[in-house]
């Protein structure tokens, strides 16, 4: 309801008001956790400082569990149960797909896992609790953003017409920046523990970027270099 209210209120506003009404966001959304986690330092041999922070982690990393989605697609898949899969595709697609759409499951898995992984693991390590919390909440920022786009377009792929909605704009760009490092990393780690090859071939080979929106140019290249990776891939 925050970032409704937020986008809302700067819709249709300029560039710089868009830019600072998602910092102001971020900032209410962020502060709490700051202050806890600077009021819990060097008090009782950093216990309660440990105990928060892995709350935080693991809050950070739900609700929803990547791993049990792909499990629960592969039985609807199993049990031909379309309404399942429709449900779970829109979760991992972040759209709901059309009727007889075949959807590219396995790529926006790849990609969601930075998004709801590892992105929250990497900003853990590097700034604590305040870290995870930063890239989870700009993480939903980005999704509400996209929704409330496609409230104002009327269509989820009509991103010719995003400059009209810079806040959309800047929550992408907010997202991509902190995303860029461990989608990267990623990146390396698919093709380390993988299909090398396969990898380096999606790698060298960008797919064309269709959107702006999920899954964007690195989403799709990091989609693209997960089933690259992949033990049973032919792109080699």
């Amino acid at each position: 309801p925050l970032f409704d209210w937020g986008f809302r209120r700067a819709g249709k506003a300029s560039k710089l008001v868009a830019i600072g009404g998602c910092l102001a966001l971020l900032i209410v959304i962020l502060l709490p956790v700051a202050l806890v986690f600077v009021g819990l330092q060097d008090r009782l041999a950093h216990i309660p400082l440990f105990g928060f922070s892995v709350f935080v982690l693991l809050f950070c990393l739900g609700p929803r569990d990547l791993g049990e989605e792909v499990h629960d697609y592969r039985q609807a898949i199993t049990h031909n149960d379309m309404d399942e899969l429709h449900v779970l595709a829109a979760e991992l697609l972040e759209y709901a797909p059309e009727t007889g759409e075949v959807p590219d499951i396995e790529r926006a898995i790849y990609a969601q896992a930075n998004n709801r992984i590892f992105g929250v693991v990497f900003w853990f390590a590097v700034l604590g609790p305040v870290g995870a919390w930063l890239f989870r909440v700009l993480d939903l920022m980005r999704r509400r953003a996209v929704h409330y786009y496609i409230d104002v377009s009327g269509d989820q792929f009509a991103t010719q017409s995003l400059q009209s909605t810079p806040i959309v704009i800047v929550a992408l760009k907010l997202h991509q920046l902190f995303a860029w490092v461990p989608s990267r990393l990623l990146m390396i780690a698919y093709a380390l523990a993988g299909n090398y090859e396969g990898a380096m071939f999606a790698w060298r080979n960008p797919p064309a970027v269709s959107s702006v929106l999920f899954p964007g140019k690195d989403e799709q290249l990091l989609g693209a270099i997960g089933c690259g990776a992949a033990p049973d891939s032919a792109e080699h």
